[in-house]
């Protein structure tokens, strides 16, 4: 995948993201998140979100349980709103 493509997917994934945490995340774990940057494989076979937590250190490992919890989720709406032949791996970097 050449580099424009895959930028622009990161920026798309970033902004799904967003929407999803807003308007779709209900999980109590996941609160006062800001998802920072993703990065995503040459193949697009996985994507890197990195996220910072505004709270305690504990609140930061409490949200890094919840994302993991949805990274599922996230993964089908990233395959259901993002045109790719298949869905990359979610995986969750705190910062």
């Amino acid at each position: 995948m050449n580099e424009i493509k895959r930028k622009r997917l990161e920026k798309r994934i970033l902004h799904l993201l967003g929407d999803l945490y807003y308007k779709k995340l209900k999980d109590p774990r996941i609160a006062m998140v800001t998802f920072l940057e993703c990065k995503l494989s040459e193949d697009a076979s996985l994507v890197e979100i990195y996220f910072s937590v505004y709270g305690s250190e504990e609140e930061k490992n409490e949200t890094l349980k919840g994302l993991i919890h949805a990274a599922g989720y996230i993964r089908s709406k990233i395959a259901e709103n993002i045109q790719m032949k298949n869905a990359p791996k979610v995986f969750f970097k705190p910062v």
